[in-house]
């Protein structure tokens, strides 16, 4: 998970858009969270850039948006990558908080979700890899 989240991050820093512009995909009650954590950053010199301070949830939502970016991953809509990444926040808070969601869960379904999510994760892998690797230059 924190592979992906760091190549998503990079192929959004690699956009010819300012970070503003990219940003701008999120609703506002997000841009303004955003922008207060990220001023939050840098009044305590941490350096830090807009993407930086999305959350995992942004960055997903960020991605969906932004139609070049999603077809450099193979995705034609916004439909087809949240069907693609839809639960990923979840199993990451899962991931991250084990003892309380359903990463312990012992049941068949729990162990085919897991599953599932991992196979999504392993492709999203690959295709954030092969994007960065064909020199993350995305267009608009």
């Amino acid at each position: 998970i924190a592979e992906l989240e760091m190549n998503l991050a990079s192929l959004l820093r690699s956009l010819s858009e300012s970070q503003d512009q990219v940003v701008a995909l999120l609703p506002p009650c997000r841009r303004e969270m955003l922008t207060g954590r990220y001023a939050q950053q840098v009044d305590h010199d941490i350096e830090a850039d807009l993407i930086g301070a999305c959350m995992w949830a942004d960055i997903i939502k960020i991605v969906g948006k932004h139609r070049a970016l999603r077809a450099a991953l193979g995705f034609d809509t916004t439909k087809a990558w949240r069907r693609a990444t839809g639960g990923l926040d979840d199993f990451r808070n899962s991931v991250m908080h084990p003892s309380t969601h359903e990463i312990l869960e012992d049941s068949a379904d729990g162990l085919a979700r897991l599953l599932r999510r991992d196979r999504t994760l392993r492709d999203l892998l690959h295709r954030t890899r092969g994007a960065l690797e064909a020199g993350g230059e995305v267009g608009p």
